[in-house]
């Protein structure tokens, strides 16, 4: 009896230490997993820090489109013990000529997307029907996109209850289970298109199942997705490689200041901001184009025909090449012209002309009407049609001039870092040009100074014309400032590893977390080699 005895308490007791060591290992392994998350929310703090520095400051430490010293592997434990080392990556998915391969160490930009919100935005210019038009074809030519969800998107979005041809409207959705009723808005989030009719989860987010930018073995496209597969080993995304509804980027200079409003009502005022920013021919030009308006005709053109307040130009010769700007002292250019620089304005006098595209501003003509005692002017813009101009006083025109007052723009489309299917979204876009905007363009360019921190770098470099550009120019940016990213926590040795999906929106005065999303649960994603610069995926270490 005692042996017995003997031999219970022994089970008992290894029993015991058994569950208390298996309880011991199940805290171990949930803290180090709590603290993977705080090491995630580490990441995101440090972005928020990063992201509020000036567009230069940013530039300096390496940007956020590949920054590996910046943004891979920062260091935020430090421990003896690599089981105790925590760490996080910043990574985004990379692309190759227009099309997404593997993964970077930075961010995306929202901007490169199509914005959903921005599809039903009024256009003054144009019938609804022709609106209603545009915005369907723009939404076919995302991969996958067929007519009846485009349809069903653009019901979702309009603010009536007519159902377009092949769409949905709150009718269908409230004989769903359970029902709900057609926003009939703009989207709040990319997931509310899964409310809609046609939206799967595969189209949304592709065969990219585990979200670590890669086309794993187990990940190939099926069923509706064979019809987004690239069939050339690039990764399929979905729809959310594609589509956004938080595009927006800063109304502002380099430096971060307001930029003029060259549409501003006091014109007195306005000279004088111009004046200051850019010269005196400069700051006159505008406000003359602002009060008669462009005169008929081009400084390269013929130049004869009516201005906007009934004057006439003389005809004049192309200006390629040179300012358009004559000698001060002679008080007249070479074409019989007077001299921007030497105009006295009447700023009694109201404006009549808003400027709709700065590119009208480009090679035009302004002729200032006669009153008592004097003849009436004719003055050329101080910015010819010229590559040199784009890369040099116009790029200096757009850094700080805007003809929108708001202190944000949304819907515009980054050609710098847009990928095709997004491309040829944009109204005007051809199959060629995007083709030339993908094999020319620098995703990494210095937006402080760089050639193409502008679209006019394409005309610069001679992948449109002026006239071509003008109806494009509302589209484009090469800008932006909400950012997208995994941030990854992990440890130096051990399997702990959380990951979130984050979306950060820098276009105001404080940086905003706008979307967070634990994706842990889709597994580790990726390898420590991918994560660490140094080799580090070493045996697991006991303490």
């Amino acid at each position: 009896m005692v042996l017995v005895a003997i031999i219970i308490m022994t089970l008992t007791t290894s029993s015991y230490l058994l569950l208390m060591r298996n309880e011991h290992l199940a805290a171990r392994y949930q803290g180090n997993h709590l603290q993977t998350q705080q090491l995630v929310d580490s990441g995101i703090e440090y972005l928020n820090v990063f992201l509020a520095q000036s567009t230069t400051e940013i530039g300096q430490l390496g940007g956020l489109l590949n920054n590996p010293d910046s943004l891979r592997d920062v260091l935020v434990v430090d421990d003896a013990l690599a089981n105790y080392r925590g760490r996080f990556s910043i990574v985004a998915p990379d692309m190759s000529q227009g099309y997404y391969l593997n993964l970077r160490y930075g961010l995306e930009n929202e901007s490169a997307k199509l914005n959903l919100n921005s599809l039903l935005i009024k256009d003054t210019s144009a019938s609804s029907e022709d609106e209603s038009f545009e915005s369907r074809d723009r939404l076919l030519a995302i991969p996958g996109m067929n007519d009846a969800v485009a349809d069903a998107i653009l019901d979702w979005l309009d603010e009536d209850d007519s159902q377009r041809t092949d769409g949905a409207e709150s009718p269908y959705y409230q004989s769903l289970t359970p029902p709900y009723q057609a926003r009939n808005g703009p989207f709040a989030r990319l997931d509310e298109l899964l409310m809609i009719q046609g939206v799967t989860p595969e189209l949304l987010y592709g065969a990219d199942v585990n979200r670590n930018y890669l086309a794993d073995a187990d990940e190939l496209p099926r069923g509706e997705l064979e019809q987004l597969d690239n069939s050339n080993g690039q990764l399929n995304r979905g729809w959310s490689a594609y589509l956004t509804v938080h595009s927006l980027e800063k109304n502002a200079t380099p430096d971060g200041e307001p930029k003029i409003d060259l549409n501003a009502d006091i014109l007195q005022t306005l000279h004088s901001s111009l004046q200051q920013a850019l010269g005196v021919a400069e700051a006159n030009f505008i406000i003359a184009y602002r009060q008669y308006g462009p005169s008929g005709g081009t400084v390269g053109g013929d130049g004869d025909g009516a201005g906007a307040e009934g004057g006439s130009t003389k005809s004049g010769n192309s200006i390629s090449g040179n300012s358009g700007i004559g000698s001060a002292s002679s008080g007249s250019t070479e074409d019989g012209s007077t001299d921007a620089q030497n105009v006295e304005l009447d700023f009694e006098k109201e404006a009549q002309t808003a400027i709709d595209s700065l590119l009208s501003l480009v090679d035009a003509r302004v002729t200032i009407e006669a009153t008592d005692g004097n003849p009436a002017q004719s003055i050329t813009s101080p910015w010819p049609d010229t590559a040199e101009n784009y890369r040099n006083a116009f790029a200096n025109l757009l850094d700080l001039v805007t003809i929108d007052p708001s202190k944000r723009v949304a819907g515009r489309i980054n050609i710098n870092q847009a990928s095709r299917p997004v491309l040829v979204t944009i109204p005007g876009m051809t199959e060629t040009l995007a083709d030339q905007i993908l094999a020319n363009r620098d995703p990494a360019v210095d937006l402080v100074s760089g050639d193409q921190r502008h679209p006019t770098w394409l005309i610069a470099e001679g992948l449109t014309t002026l006239e071509e550009l003008k109806p494009l120019l509302a589209y484009l940016t090469t800008g932006g400032d909400v950012y997208s990213g995994q941030v990854v926590g992990y440890f130096d040795a051990g399997t702990a590893r959380a990951r979130a999906e984050v979306l950060l929106d820098r276009s105001d005065t404080a940086i905003r977390l706008i979307g967070w999303r634990d994706i842990s649960k889709l597994g580790p994603g990726f390898s420590r080699t991918v994560l660490s610069n140094t080799d580090q995926d070493v045996a697991k270490e006991t303490e």
